[in-house]
């Protein structure tokens, strides 16, 4: 099971950091008999960071709305800026404008417009991976507030792997729906690489995945183990005995689709036994 890390730290030597300096995010309180303030003028939000190169960006915080957080990750998952905008419930133009203001907002160009589409830069693809954390404090944040009216509703959004989709989430949801009947519930299934990434980026609250190398920011529970059993129609491989490589390799293997972690453990071990099917097909 996976869950998304609330709080990270990570160890960076002085040498990469880059010197970050933050203004105050609120104008200064008005001076009073109790409170001396030493500076008197007030400045908008946002952010001066100094890369290695000396070169100054200033990033103007007040900008950086969550429709436009959203509509950038929004166009790194479907490469269109009018498919991304019809997600998030505008129209085309409306999304570029915000784009441009997130853009001017940042201080770098984040979507590289093509005849195909659009894609996000490195810059772009640096400010989603924050994106879909900010949008998830903003979602916990409205349903936490919500709780406060009524403790028992809110909605809880799943992605599981197609196995445990099957097998095990329609027994947990329905023993959580008993106990707490006014929770909705948002369910996805997806290759077990992509349910990781979804809980890192926010997307979803808990995810539950097969085995795959995890570099994201999350918070990993082993629930079970998994057993991986091969099948073969009767008599292909003989009696039922050891098959050797050589008439195992003879055959098609049949595996599940890209990211998924039945085929990642599977390729991994017939990799050390030094195996390479006659044909490899999903």
């Amino acid at each position: 099971m996976l869950l998304r890390r609330r709080i990270a730290h990570r160890s960076i030597s002085a040498a990469d950091q880059p010197q970050v300096r933050e203004s105050p995010l609120e104008a200064p309180l008005p001076a009073t008999a109790e409170t001396e303030l030493h500076h008197a003028s007030a400045t908008p939000p946002s952010l001066t960071a100094v890369n290695g190169g000396g070169l100054v960006h200033q990033v103007q915080m007040e900008n950086v709305h969550p429709l436009r957080l959203r509509l950038l990750l929004e166009i790194d998952r479907t490469g269109s800026i009018s498919a991304a905008a019809e997600r998030c419930a505008i129209r085309q133009p409306s999304a570029s404008m915000h784009l441009r203001t997130l853009e001017t907002a940042i201080g770098q160009r984040l979507v590289i417009r093509n005849g195909r589409g659009s894609r996000l830069t490195a810059a772009g693809k640096v400010v989603a991976s924050h994106a879909g954390r900010i949008l998830a404090i903003l979602d916990s944040m409205r349903c936490g507030l919500d709780a406060l009216a009524a403790p028992s509703s809110g909605e809880l959004r799943l992605a599981a792997s197609h196995t445990p989709s099957i097998v095990l989430v329609p027994p947990i949801l329905r023993a959580f729906s008993e106990r707490y009947p006014g929770v909705n519930f948002k369910v996805r299934s997806l290759p077990s690489e992509l349910v990781v990434r979804e809980v890192a980026r926010g997307a979803v609250d808990v995810g539950i995945a097969g085995e795959v190398a995890c570099t994201e920011p999350v918070v990993r529970r082993q629930i079970l183990i998994d057993e991986l059993v091969g099948i073969a129609p009767s008599g292909l491989l003989g009696s039922g005995g050891p098959v050797s490589r050589h008439e195992f390799a003879r055959h098609s293997l049949l595996l599940g689709p890209e990211g998924s972690s039945t085929r990642m453990v599977t390729e991994r071990h017939l990799a050390r036994a030094e195996y390479r099917p006659a044909d490899l097909g999903l």
